[in-house]
């Protein structure tokens, strides 16, 4: 990736709005900055930014925001700096009528890259968190991207056959657009329950779903009719050749999953674990993974 220090914006008081950094109980050494950062384009990103080391990026899914992550940076940071954000018109991030894509989402990981001034990095994509990181790849190179997590995500969601590897058949995808459209929160929970081997709490479900009331049920529906329309193949087959790749796979669909990955990557590191939200319910292993994968990108 080429960086122009004119272009990027740099995280100072200009562009940090209301940020603030503590100290985690317990943690000591473990700084966390949060805040807002008004990125080049003038669009206002929410973040969290977790201890010091090699950099760690970790893009949430559609209408997710950095909440998912909340089990993974504090550990993460441990070791690395753990560094998430909530997406345009996600969460607390600004809300736009444009750009709710994921070719723009790419410009925004990039833009988001330069203001941090980062040289090196990890990127961690989870769920279609993944597209935002494939878009960045495929309009800027892997310059400066020391290793890619490919958390649970397909290259393409839309199935060519009932074996491959995808969400669902062109009509099941246009059927959940159409059901996001008409009861986007509904929709959502229920969504979000089924990434859970063992269903979770009702309040951990209420308090997800209120987080994704910034985006509307409109740009909901257009950002994942938009992720249909991609097909990453070509993307992801290549970075594997380029940078080490770790891919961590749900239970359910790890079978076609790794066809895939044994044809169109095969230097590539596989886990398997749990349901879509491992990262979540089984965050332990799911850190352990990431670890054991940065520990390799070290030597």
């Amino acid at each position: 990736m080429h960086k122009d220090a004119n272009d990027a914006c740099s995280v100072t008081d200009n562009n940090l709005d209301s940020g603030r950094r503590f100290e985690p109980e317990n943690e000591p050494g473990a700084t966390i900055v949060s805040g807002e950062m008004i990125l080049k384009s003038g669009l206002k990103l929410y973040f969290e930014d977790y201890g010091k080391g090699l950099p760690v990026i970790c893009i949430p899914g559609w209408s997710y925001t950095t909440a998912v992550f909340e089990r993974n940076l504090p550990e993460l940071s441990k070791q690395y700096r753990a560094i998430s954000f909530d997406p345009r018109s996600h969460g607390r991030s600004a809300v736009t009528v444009n750009g709710n894509d994921y070719g723009q989402h790419g410009r925004d990981l990039r833009d988001f890259l330069d203001a941090l001034g980062l040289q090196e990095f990890v990127l961690l994509g989870w769920s279609l968190g993944l597209y935002a990181i494939y878009s960045y790849i495929e309009q800027f190179g892997t310059e400066g991207i020391k290793g890619l997590v490919a958390v649970d995500e397909s290259p393409k969601i839309i199935k060519s056959h009932a074996d491959d590897w995808g969400e669902g058949m062109a009509e099941e995808i246009d059927d959940v657009v159409n059901m996001v459209r008409s009861d986007y929160r509904g929709f959502f929970r229920e969504y979000m329950a089924e990434g859970f081997v063992n269903r979770p709490s009702d309040d951990l479900l209420d308090r997800f779903t209120l987080a994704v009331g910034s985006l509307s049920p409109t740009s909901a529906a257009g950002l994942l009719a938009d992720a249909a329309t991609r097909d990453y193949s070509r993307i992801a087959s290549e970075v594997a050749t380029e940078i080490p790749v770790l891919n961590i796979l749900r239970e359910d669909w790890s079978s076609q999953a790794q066809t895939w990955i044994n044809l169109n990557q095969p230097a590539t590191a596989i886990k398997v674990l749990g349901g879509h939200l491992m990262l979540y319910e089984f965050a332990e292993k799911f850190n352990a993974h990431v670890f054991d994968f940065l520990a390799d990108l070290e030597y």
